[in-house]
């Protein structure tokens, strides 16, 4: 079904402020679809992440996952509470998800500009934890022009094979 270890789907969108972080509608919108297209493929919830570099990316992505029906792995959310069930998908930052792993692991990059990539280029560890936490498959969300200005995101974008547009 996914036709490489390392898949990149583009979307550009546009980098929004949210709080003190960042977000990106279309790449929620992408990741919402690439979730529920591998389900309907039969990809267990538990085989499955989605893991940000922003918290506010993370935020948004977890309620359009509530809005779409997608269950969500238990986790304790910043205020302390419990909100998720025991098994489904799993979400987090990347700083959250180190020594978790998946078969399938979707990383939604946010960024759209360029000055935001300092962020993913200047700690490389960031990156090392994205791509380390995809047993099987890494599938990268995010705009190939941006990306591929930064010295390691563009390790990201030249390593991948383009995503099936079927997903």
């Amino acid at each position: 079904m996914l036709s490489a270890p390392v898949l990149l789907t583009p979307i550009s969108g546009e980098q929004q402020r949210f709080r003190s972080s960042w977000f990106n509608q279309a790449e929620i919108r992408r990741v919402v679809r690439l979730v529920e297209t591998l389900l309907r493929h039969g990809i267990p919830w538990t085989d499955i992440a989605v893991i940000t570099p922003y918290v506010g990316q993370l935020e948004a992505l977890r309620s359009a996952l509530r809005t779409a029906g997608i269950p969500m792995e238990s986790e304790i959310e910043f205020d302390g509470r419990d909100r998720g069930v025991d098994s489904g998908i799993a979400t987090g930052t990347v700083h959250r998800f180190q020594g978790g792993e998946r078969s399938i692991v979707i990383f939604s990059t946010v960024t759209t500009l360029e000055r935001s990539l300092r962020f993913l280029n200047h700690r490389v560890n960031l990156v090392n934890v994205a791509v380390s936490r995809a047993r099987d498959h890494l599938i990268i969300v995010g705009d190939p022009n941006c990306l591929n200005k930064g010295p390691y995101s563009r390790l990201l974008v030249q390593g991948a094979q383009p995503l099936d547009e079927r997903f």
